[in-house]
């Protein structure tokens, strides 16, 4: 299944025009982060542990991005440990954590979370 930008188009917009990426992640990415950030503007980190893993392999593949880019580790280091299979599991996960923190960025925004209850009289 193929994540296709339309389907988040409000999201996208917001992570395009709000967030500068050098300040917010400096290129670098994990699920620590995203919750981080999650908790920071008060979307949802939850995703389907059993589609996901939580984001668990993030860490993962940001250390290898990184080994990989700076020259580290070659490509035949990185992956010699993996089969291919293990790898398509996780893209798979990967894929599906992200998809699933892009839709609850949606429902923040679909749902004017960011409003907070001062908005609705309540303390």
């Amino acid at each position: 299944m193929n994540c296709k930008i339309k389907e988040f188009p409000i999201a996208i917009e917001i992570i395009i025009a709000g967030f500068d990426e050098k300040d917010l992640f400096s290129g670098n990415i994990d699920a620590r982060k995203i919750k981080q950030t999650a908790n920071e503007y008060g979307f949802s980190s939850q995703t389907d542990y059993a589609k996901t893993g939580k984001g668990a392999d993030l860490l993962s593949i940001k250390s290898n991005r990184n080994d990989l880019a700076h020259g580290y580790k070659s490509f035949a280091e990185v992956g010699k440990d993996k089969t291919a299979d293990e790898l398509l599991e996780i893209k798979k996960k990967t894929v599906s954590y992200l998809r699933e923190i892009l839709q609850n960025i949606e429902q923040y925004l679909s749902n004017k979370e960011y409003l907070g209850s001062s908005t609705t009289g309540t303390p």
